[in-house]
Parts: C-alpha cells; sequence; structure tokens
C-alpha cells in the first residue's frame, strides 16, 4: 500500500509540477511516503539478519531493537499523519476530483486544519498516556496506545539494558 501511495504520489507531482500550490503538499507527502517504506525495508532487514543459531542473548537483543525500530515508527506515523492531514486532503481532491482545495475550503480552513493537526499530537499523546490502559478494549488498540504513548519504547529499552548486564554478568 505504501509503494502504490509512493507511485501514485508520483504521478501526482509529475501532472502538478508546476503548479507550486499542489506540487509543495504532493512533494511532501511523497517525502513522507519515501521515508515511512524505507523504514519498513528497513525493518525487514534486521529481521532478516537475525540468525538463529547464536546464543540467545544476542538474537533476544536483535529482536528487541527490531521491536523498538517498529515502535517508533508507528509513532512517527501516527504523529506524522497529523501533520499530513492537510496536504493529503489538498492532494486528493485535487487528483481524484479536479477539486481546488484553496478556493473551495478557503486559505483560513486549510490553515486551521494544519494548526489542528498540530495540536493534535501532544493531545494525542496525553490521551494515550493518561486513559490507554482504559481505552485498549482489545490486544491490537491497548498495543497501539500504549506504542503511541511511549510504554512499550520505554519497556522495550529497559529490556536491552537488563540484557547488556546480564551478558556482562552483573545479573
Amino acid at each position: 500500500m505504501t509503494f502504490a501511495a509512493i507511485l501514485a504520489l508520483g504521478t501526482f507531482n509529475y501532472a502538478h509540477f508546476s503548479a507550486a500550490r499542489f506540487a509543495l503538499p504532493g512533494v511532501a507527502l511523497h517525502l513522507f511516503a519515501i521515508a515511512v517504506f524505507g523504514d519498513l525495508i528497513a525493518q525487514l532487514s534486521l529481521a532478516a539478519r537475525i540468525d538463529y543459531a547464536q546464543p540467545l542473548a544476542p538474537i533476544q537483543r536483535r529482536l528487541e531493537r527490531l521491536r523498538l525500530r517498529r515502535i517508533r515508527h508507528v509513532q512517527w506515523v501516527l504523529l506524522g499523519a497529523a501533520l499530513a492531514w492537510t496536504p493529503l486532503l489538498i492532494v486528493v481532491l485535487q487528483g481524484l476530483w479536479g477539486v481546488d482545495a484553496y478556493q473551495t475550503l478557503g486559505l483560513r480552513y486549510l490553515v486551521a486544519s494544519t494548526l489542528f493537526g498540530l495540536a493534535v499530537i501532544p493531545v494525542a499523546i496525553w490521551l494515550s498516556r493518561r486513559f490507554g490502559d482504559r481505552l485498549g478494549r482489545s490486544p491490537a488498540v491497548e498495543r497501539l496506545l500504549k506504542d503511541i504513548a511511549g510504554h512499550h519504547l520505554i519497556a522495550a529499552t529497559a529490556f536491552l539494558v537488563d540484557l547488556s548486564e546480564f551478558e556482562r554478568g552483573e545479573r
């Protein structure tokens, strides 16, 4: 899906290269999609390089580093999506229906939408930290909320510290 978005955005950017009002949000989304795709490839590469013939501790370290990478990926994609909302709106309206968001919605709406996206980020982090345990009725939702709040990031980092201490014989 990410690869398809990269191709579609490339096509959109080529078609609207001369109109900065469409090209700039298109290029911003394109760069975001490329970064997301690149990180997914990096995660796959990390997973493929795990040698399960090694002793347990090095395998656990690699798996935990991969887990850290996945958690950071989820955080950045979700937080980036809050910022990508307005450029996505501009690109989708123009690309699919030929509707100029600047004329139809107005610059005030687009600026307000961008500011709202910025405001959502700290609120989403706070809500996840504050109510994540109570909001997660399903394991997938709970895991997502804990990823956003950083709970899993802290736990994974602590596990890596414990593992290093174990390997040095401190535990």
